[in-house]
């Protein structure tokens, strides 16, 4: 057997000797019995818990061959929790079981490290997975925690923990006949309004800034954030120029429940000179009411020609996975690899109404073509239920979106109303060729050349019979 010897690197050559001697080996009827293991161990991460968690959460390590003793609790990043004991099952499995701090919401994220453990021929892992799970500790009879809301910077507020309207009244009399009670509370350091409804009749309770009108017109929605541990609905009525109109939204019962309402369906109140909202439960009992506020741009209103004006209106869900926010981003976020473009997509981070955002130029026919990346931080998305981004461009009419998981992809086109920002959500069971349950990159393929403006990335939701994955 002819071996081409590399001098120039003794390792190459070792290597090339070992693989040369197995495969004679094998030649000769000795099988591979002495082919030496060159392969990095793997190890998946996943949880037994289903939904969001109200306790400790089991995370379990499965190796794809035998790491012995090697791996240990100093392998692990663990965040959002207190990291319990690690437990060896086998040689091929271990679990550790993480504690979520009481009366909080968040997300506990596990990850092992790179170069940490190796298998039995001493090879050592490579890549460093990373697997998140959402808790909800708090009280389910009585709110001991905030809402997550994040105001949006272009927000008017009628009520909220920084700043209020002139004029308000969370209390005013509308002959409720002592049926009902207002205090303010402090929750986890966060004001609100408590309302306590007896009933059984006259199950109302007003809000006024009627010494300030509020011209709300080329605002977009009306938001709201409400608890109660017994109303299963409340209808929101918006009272303006002598008009009014309600709308009813269900709640969940025992946590915060943001409501977010479009404008347009308060199809009888005057929007240009707002002045009360009314709240009716369903039953006699108690709502916490924080964060009021209209927020976002009615359908038609201008945010720029050339390039947005204002930043998009989108209130991220609280169990979201954010790839890229505002407020926060993925580990190992690259917004701009280079794909072999050539200098053909030109990225910048820009600062628009107060908000973060990417702003993507694509100047040539032959380059349409962009990568997001968080490869050495691989996220498990298979119970989630959508990705979500928020995409703007003057001169982009559509745009196609790769998900790219497990060495494999597929993309899904969405079309863009120029001169707006679009708020995009694709189930995840469109993408049937990914590996869910170790997503990589995001690319992004405009139908032409022209420039986009990129913000909000984000998977949220529960996936539609439990998830994807490969």
């Amino acid at each position: 057997m002819n071996m081409n010897m590399n001098t120039s690197n003794p390792r190459l050559n070792l290597l090339a000797v070992a693989v040369a001697a197995s495969l004679q080996l094998a030649a000769c009827g000795g099988g591979d019995a002495g082919a030496p293991d060159i392969f990095p161990p793997t190890v998946t991460i996943t949880t037994g818990a289903i939904g969001t968690a109200n306790g400790p959460v089991t995370f379990t390590f499965n190796f794809s061959e035998t790491v012995g003793s090697s791996f240990t609790a100093d392998d692990l990043i663990v965040s959002g929790g207190t990291m319990g004991t690690l437990t060896r099952v086998s040689d091929t499995q271990y679990t550790l079981l993480v504690t979520p701090p009481a009366g909080s919401t968040g997300e506990i994220s596990v990850s092992v490290k790179a170069a940490s453990f190796s298998d039995a021929a001493g090879n050592l892992n490579k890549v460093n997975p990373t697997v998140t799970h959402r808790f909800d500790t708090c009280s389910t009879t009585e709110p001991t925690c905030a809402p997550t809301t994040t105001i949006p910077t272009d927000a008017l507020r009628i009520f909220s923990d920084a700043t209020s309207v002139q004029t308000l009244d969370m209390a005013p009399d509308w002959g409720q006949g002592g049926q009902g009670t207002r205090q303010g509370v402090t929750i986890a350091g966060n004001n609100a309004q408590k309302y306590v409804f007896l009933g059984p009749d006259r199950l109302y309770q007003g809000i006024a800034w009627e010494g300030s009108p509020q011209n709300v017109a080329s605002k977009g929605k009306l938001h709201l954030d409400l608890w109660s541990a017994t109303a299963a609905s409340v209808k929101i009525t918006l009272i303006g120029g002598g008009r009014e109109t309600g709308v009813t939204r269900t709640l969940t019962a025992g946590a915060w429940t943001a409501v977010d309402i479009d404008l347009t369906e308060f199809t009888q109140t005057d929007l240009t000179q707002t002045i009360q909202i009314k709240l009716e439960p369903t039953a006699p009992g108690t709502l916490y009411v924080d964060n009021i506020y209209f927020h976002g741009l009615a359908s038609g209103a201008s945010c720029g020609t050339a390039a947005p004006t204002c930043a998009p209106s989108t209130t991220i869900p609280t169990d979201a996975l954010r790839i890229f926010s505002d407020a926060t981003s993925v580990g190992g976020l690259d917004m701009a690899p280079d794909w072999n473009q050539q200098g053909k997509v030109v990225r910048a981070g820009l600062t628009i109404a107060d908000n973060n955002v990417q702003k993507y130029a694509f100047a040539s026919p032959d380059a349409l073509y962009q990568g997001i990346t968080w490869e050495t931080n691989p996220q498990n998305v298979s119970a989630r239920g959508k990705l979500h981004l928020d995409v703007w461009s003057s001169d982009v009419t559509s745009v196609k979106i790769s998900l790219i998981g497990g060495a494999a992809e597929n993309g899904i086109t969405k079309t863009l109303t120029a001169g707006a920002w679009n708020s995009l959500d694709i189930d995840l069971s469109a993408y049937t060729s990914p590996d869910l349950s170790q997503v990589i990159q995001i690319k992004l393929e405009p139908g032409t050349a022209g420039t986009l403006y990129v913000d909000n990335i984000y998977f949220y939701g529960a996936a539609s019979g439990g998830g994807g994955g490969g």
